[in-house]
């Protein structure tokens, strides 16, 4: 199953197909009138000659002239810089100069053979020279390479190559002249710049000197911006012995204060540091060695005795001595701690004077770093000076080129435009694409419907059927045809006949189960086909074995009757008056089977002929009398008669002039039918192009050609 997609884009390719088939000869002279005008203009355009020079240009030779070093992101903008230069106006006066332009009238205007000096001409006449020459010349970098080429184009050979060569040749020679101009300035220019930079360097190196020796700075500068000085050296020893003497005083000023809090507590006994004196602990021993004899002589003697009083007295002495010595180490732990206190008091009134001329040493350092960055910074800038002093002096003496010419233009031997073929393919393109554009203009002119499937979804009716367009060459070539219907009768095996045979089937069918025998042809507007197509269609129902009747109903126009030879004695009007019978009003068709009532002289009569009852009797009888009725009838809008017909008939065909009829008038048409209740079977296209979908068979034509004979 296809899918709904893939309908639509079949629809439309069928329908590109059909116009392209339909439009094949708007395409055709569009086509030959385009590539005809490109052969012409290829043939007859001025030959232009294109000469092409190549360069090489190194950007590292630019380095001194403030262009970007070879390797880096710069060469491309060293030179596409170049590029400009070779298409500037200056290298353009040069080459104009060289070549004597001046007297050449496609540059200058200059009338032929007048000369014309350079020097004679105005600075506007120069600049005009020059952007002429220049529109003519083209500078271009090949790829991302260091080659750029020259081309010159003009209208003679060899004046290109001139061109070209000139132009490469004054560009190395204006490269060369401003190189060397340009680095001499700069070299002078850095050598001045060096010696002002050494002044400069000198007197701030005297300046931090100075200040060095004001501070007495040892060495250089320190990383945070100081420096370090003998001031510094003497703080950080006496910072150290500070440190170390309060630290002593504090501890020996500890130990005193402890060895009075035990005496107040318990006597010179209980002081530690007594107790830990060696003459303490000796005079101690003494004692208890005398105690124990004294102990012992009072026992043996008693205390009376003079032995035991002698003891008794040393011991006494022993106690003074103790009591002396204990004095003593409290004295000496109060003269220590005092002289600890004076060591540190001592120090930090060193250490006082030493931070007061620290301070002045670090302005002083400050001011060195200050002088001395400076002095880095100038420094700095007479190395650099130096180096690019020392390249600029060697460029300078350099005065080697930075272009080399790689190629010269050579005489081209044949001219560059206009290129035939290109231009006859491109005709060939612009021509198809044209006539492509023209016929697609044409259908978009066509204001009528040409597709089937357009009946219904606008016009609300069914297609019944579509009629081939007659051409003049068919009815010349048909012996006794005088117009389209003359052909059914002639060539009965032809498209136009065989279309009639199927709205005959399709008659046949809307017929099958009731007796509906009146066939009314209608249209919107004169000119549909409307007549033609009614005697087309009787004429093929009687050659198919019915029995008709064709009416001409148009009594203005007598369109069936205008078809057919002769003049009626009788006709419909007569009938409708009751002047004649029906029977004796009909006249015989040359198609066996068909009878005609037709018009026996127009009548523009403001009578109504068809709404007093005659025409209804009149198709009664017929119905009676005949397999088909075919009535033909004025057009729809603009004449009143084919509206009252149409509520007397059975069916009604609507004749639609192929892609010509506006779908506004058929639809206005249509409404009125159906405010009548008209029994409306459908539409049929009448002078379809041939080649049209409209046909059925367009894509199938090759194999029902065979069934038709359409000559």
């Amino acid at each position: 199953m296809r899918t709904e997609t893939e309908e639509s884009a079949g629809a439309a390719l069928r329908y590109v197909g059909e116009v392209l088939r339909r439009r094949w000869l708007t395409i055709v002279l569009v086509l030959a009138v385009v590539v005809g005008a490109a052969l012409v203009y290829a043939f007859i355009a001025p030959k232009r000659y294109i000469s092409t020079a190549s360069l090489r240009i190194d950007p590292n030779q630019n380095a001194m002239i403030g262009l970007p070093k070879l390797g880096g992101s710069g060469d491309d903008g060293a030179v596409d810089t170049e590029v400009n230069v070779i298409q500037s106006r200056e290298v353009a006066r040069m080459v104009a100069e060289r070549l004597g332009l001046a007297s050449d009238p496609h540059f200058s205007g200059s009338a032929i053979g007048q000369k014309l000096q350079w020097s004679d001409l105005s600075e506007k006449q120069k600049d005009a020279i020059a952007q002429s020459l220049l529109s003519n010349v083209r500078a271009k970098r090949d790829g991302l390479t260091y080659v750029v080429t020259i081309s010159a184009t003009s209208y003679n050979a060899r004046q290109a190559a001139k061109i070209a060569n000139a132009f490469s040749q004054e560009y190395i020679a204006y490269t060369l002249s401003t190189r060397s101009g340009t680095s001499e300035r700069q070299a002078k220019f850095v050598t001045d710049r060096l010696r002002a930079a050494g002044e400069e360097l000198a007197e701030v190196e005297g300046r931090a000197a100075m200040y060095k020796a004001q501070a007495g700075i040892i060495g250089g500068l320190g990383s945070g911006g100081y420096s370090t000085t003998v001031a510094d050296q003497r703080v950080t020893t006496l910072s150290s012995q500070l440190a170390s003497a309060e630290s002593a005083a504090s501890a020996a000023q500890a130990e005193y204060n402890v060895a009075l809090r035990q005496r107040e507590a318990g006597g010179l006994d209980a002081v530690s540091a007594v107790l830990k004196s060696p003459v303490v602990t000796n005079l101690r021993a003494n004692r208890a060695e005398l105690i124990k004899q004294l102990s012992e002589l009072n026992t043996r003697y008693g205390e009376k005795h003079p032995e035991p009083i002698r003891v008794a007295r040393q011991l006494a002495l022993v106690d003074e001595q103790i009591d002396q010595e204990a004095k003593r180490v409290i004295g000496s732990l109060a003269s220590n701690a005092a002289a600890e206190k004076a060591r540190a008091e001592t120090l930090q009134s060193q250490m006082g004077a030493l931070r007061g001329e620290q301070a002045d040493n670090t302005r002083a350092s400050a001011m060195a770093q200050a002088v001395q960055q400076e002095a880095d910074a100038k420094r700095d800038t007479y190395n650099r000076l130096a180096a690019e002093a020392q390249q600029a002096t060697a460029i300078a003496r350099n005065t080697q080129t930075q272009v080399q010419l790689i190629e010269p233009a050579a005489i081209p031997t044949r001219p560059a435009y206009p290129n035939k073929r290109f231009i006859l393919a491109l005709g060939l393109l612009a021509g198809l694409a044209a006539g492509v554009g023209a016929a697609s203009l044409q259908e978009m002119l066509v204001k009528g419907i040409s597709s089937p499937n357009e009946v219904p979804r606008s016009l609300g009716i069914p297609f019944i059927g579509a009629v081939p367009k007659i051409s003049k060459r068919s009815l010349k070539s048909a012996a006794y045809a005088q117009s389209p219907a003359d052909l059914v009768r002639e060539n009965s095996a032809s498209q136009y006949s065989e279309a009639f045979r199927l709205i005959r089937s399709r008659l046949r069918v809307l017929n099958r189960n009731e007796d509906r025998k009146v066939v009314a042809f209608m249209s919107a507007l004169p000119g549909e086909g409307k007549s033609t197509s009614a005697l087309s269609m009787a004429r093929v129902m009687a050659m198919a074995g019915d029995k008709v009747l064709l009416v001409d109903a148009d009594l203005r126009q007598c369109g069936v009757t205008k078809l057919i030879d002769g003049s009626p004695k009788n006709g419909i009007i007569e009938v409708l008056s009751g002047k004649a019978a029906l029977k004796e009003s009909v006249i015989r068709d040359r198609v066996d089977g068909l009878d005609l009532l037709l018009v026996s002289d127009p009548a523009f009569s403001t009578q109504d002929m068809f709404g007093t009852g005659s025409m209804e009797a009149l198709l009664d009888a017929a119905r009676a009398e005949y397999d088909w009725v075919v009535v033909d009838t004025p057009p729809l809008l603009g004449v009143a008669d084919a509206r009252t017909i149409s509520t007397l008939v059975d069916l009604v065909l609507v004749t639609v002039k192929w892609a010509d009829t506006p779908v506004r008038a058929i639809q206005s048409a249509l409404m009125s039918l159906a405010e009548d209740d008209a029994p409306i079977a459908g539409a049929i296209f009448m002078m379809v192009d041939p080649r049209a979908e409209a046909l059925g068979t367009t894509y199938y034509s090759s194999k029902f050609s065979r069934y038709y004979n359409n000559d």
